[in-house]
């Protein structure tokens, strides 16, 4: 007999003395026990219901046989017999679906205590990874928040604000999704970046393919709901700008240039086309000690290309000539070494702020 089998044996029994036990009546701390021992392995779930279901069905076979088996003078006795098993069997009917109220209870409570929800926030390194416990691994990028639901049927993570690149590890028994809103990114074993934008959401698959759904709220009644999906394959792009689903959405294929520009946070690195001066140094500012201040003359000068995120004194030496801006010497006061400030070339710096 393998290993397998006398496991299986010996799980078997501990289910008899189990039913036994709750037949008979059970405590609190008797229950709590079944409870510990009832959710410890499928295993146990499994030979549980199985020896439940044997034992009822022997019982009524039992019954049923006495009946079969009566001939003569002895069919009035067989009869009194068996309303003697129709009536034990009536209690132990209800006894049965008491159980089975139970046993639903436990699995309710199973699933219950192994959900577990980890809140994920960004590292304070750009371009670090979380590694989940299914060996998925998910990137963060600031500002953003999420959390992480897993079951033992499903995986789920909740972006509720920012961006996400997810790559999952694939499990069928266990399907991951990605929810943000009325929002839902079915993955279909892929990689792909998630943004959540508002009202919106948009979806880049990097490997693979997702199915984004939508629970679409109508603008001519509140409480009509319908669904809208769409298919997004790998290179491909999808953008919605909101749930009232009012046009088709479409994905749209990208090219190698745009998904390295989309991507660049995800390997340490920011790609900025056209973003604000103060927008950009408040990138810079969470992912490193030395901070950037900006002086408010030129928050809104644009900036455009790549910089690594690590390296703030590079990205200063880089917009210097092109934005017209300076470094200034030091601020009012005493002197910061880990305080870069940006002032106008032909200004001085409106440091109150």
């Amino acid at each position: 007999m393998s290993a397998l089998s006398r496991k299986r044996d010996a799980v078997a029994d501990e289910a008899v003395t189990w039913l036994h036990r709750l037949e008979k009546g059970c405590s609190d701390e008797c229950r709590a026990d079944f409870v510990r021992w009832f959710k410890q392995s499928a295993l146990h779930r499994e030979q549980l219901l199985i020896t439940s279901g044997l034992r009822e069905g022997l019982k009524r076979l039992d019954a049923q046989s006495e009946i079969a088996n009566a001939t003569g003078g002895e069919g009035m006795r067989a009869w009194k017999s068996a309303g003697r098993q129709r009536a034990w069997l009536r209690p132990s009917g209800v006894a049965l679906g008491v159980f089975v109220v139970l046993v639903t209870l436990a699995f309710t409570l199973v699933d219950r205590l192994t959900t577990t929800h980890d809140l994920l926030v960004p590292p304070s390194e750009a371009g670090q990874q979380i590694i989940l416990r299914d060996g998925s691994t998910i990137q963060l990028n600031t500002p953003a928040r999420a959390e992480m639901v897993t079951s033992r049927r499903s995986r789920e993570l909740r972006l509720y604000e920012g961006e996400a690149r997810i790559s999952v590890s694939r499990n069928p028994a266990r399907p991951f999704s990605l929810v943000s809103g009325p929002f839902v990114v079915h993955d279909m074993g892929t990689q792909f970046v998630a943004r959540s934008q508002g009202t919106g959401i948009r979806v880049l698959v990097l490997d693979g393919s997702v199915r984004l759904t939508v629970a679409c709220r109508s603008a001519a009644a509140a409480s009509a709901k319908s669904t809208q999906a769409v298919l997004v394959h790998r290179q491909q792009e999808v953008s919605v700008p909101d749930d009232r689903c009012s046009s088709q959405s479409f994905a749209r294929t990208l090219e190698e240039r745009e998904i390295d520009q989309k991507t660049a946070w995800t390997l340490g690195r920011f790609h900025f086309d056209g973003d604000r001066l103060a927008e950009v140094v408040e990138r810079f500012n969470r992912y490193n000690a030395v901070q950037l201040k900006v002086d408010p003359a030129v928050g809104d000068r644009r900036v455009s290309g790549h910089f690594l995120a690590t390296d703030p004194e590079g990205f200063v030496r880089n917009i210097e000539k092109s934005l017209g801006v300076k470094i200034s010497a030091a601020s009012p006061g005493v002197p910061q070494s880990d305080v870069i400030y940006l002032i106008d070339s032909y200004s001085r710096p409106d440091l109150q702020n």
